[in-house]
């Protein structure tokens, strides 16, 4: 079973949009990583996003380069301070491949908790539009891979 954690793009400011939409810069690193996705394939049968703005719209963009029959959700229980153990506990027994599109710290802590049974010790950096590809091996979490918006830009000629 592979797990799929995104955080959101970058936000705009709650002063200037209080359901925190996306903003441009947000949009074209989600597009960056959708693209990514579209021509290096995964297998993931079900995208769950918070019920936040920003998450929503991070996942719709991310859902055309998944495949056609890829269920989207909004989800309760992926705010930034929920608990995160009630979906730890449902996810060591999941079956399906799952896309979370969520928010930090709850993404943090979901992966330490996953991988080193502790929630409190960070083991993975997720920026805006970070996605990182989780391996559930007889029980075990561990990092398969990471990809973030950083990869994608083109590099300085001096």
């Amino acid at each position: 079973m592979k797990l799929y954690l995104v955080r959101h793009g970058e936000a705009v400011f709650s002063e200037i949009d209080q359901e925190q939409s996306l903003s441009p810069s947000g949009i074209s690193s989600v597009k960056e990583i959708a693209k990514f996705l579209k021509t290096h394939p995964i297998v993931c049968d079900v995208v769950y996003h918070s019920v936040k703005k920003r998450a929503k719209e991070t996942a719709h963009i991310l859902l055309p380069s998944l495949g056609i029959n890829v269920r989207c959700e909004e989800r309760e229980g992926l705010k930034p301070n929920d608990p995160i153990l009630p979906l730890a506990d449902e996810l060591l027994s999941e079956r399906e491949h799952v896309m979370i599109v969520g928010h930090l710290p709850f993404l943090s802590k979901l992966a330490s908790k996953l991988i080193l049974a502790d929630e409190g010790r960070p083991i993975v950096s997720f920026g805006p539009s970070t996605l990182v590809c989780l391996s559930n091996d007889e029980g075990f979490y561990q990092i398969k891979w990471a990809l973030s918006p950083e990869f994608f830009i083109p590099c300085a000629i001096r």
